[in-house]
């Protein structure tokens, strides 16, 4: 099935890659395709506060803004957690490269 936006999303991080750290990218990527898929939920109702409105100002951003310090290396991680929780809940089962992706990054 075609989907230009998800297409659009993958060229503009890939782009990025030489220009952003990839865990930034990573987050960034997961959060906006769980966005496209209508599965992600109001921030404000999963995270503290100050983490969701700077969750959404770096979602705001196109991938080659991001910069290193955008989001503390624990903030990033709670964002991964989040996303692998919504991203198996809308597959209905558990991801089997979630464990490769974590040693990759």
């Amino acid at each position: 099935e075609a989907a230009e936006p998800v297409f659009r999303l993958s060229l503009a991080v890939l782009g990025s890659l030489t220009s952003t750290p990839i865990v930034q990218l990573a987050r960034y990527f997961e959060l906006w395709l769980l966005r496209l898929e209508g599965v992600l939920p109001n921030l404000s109702s999963r995270l503290p506060e100050e983490l969701a409105s700077r969750s959404m100002r770096f979602m705001a951003k196109h991938p080659r803004e991001l910069v290193s310090d955008e989001l503390t290396e624990g903030e990033l991680k709670r964002l991964g957690r989040l996303s692998e929780e919504l991203i198996e809940s809308h597959l209905e089962k558990k991801l089997k490269s979630s464990r490769m992706l974590k040693e990759l990054l």
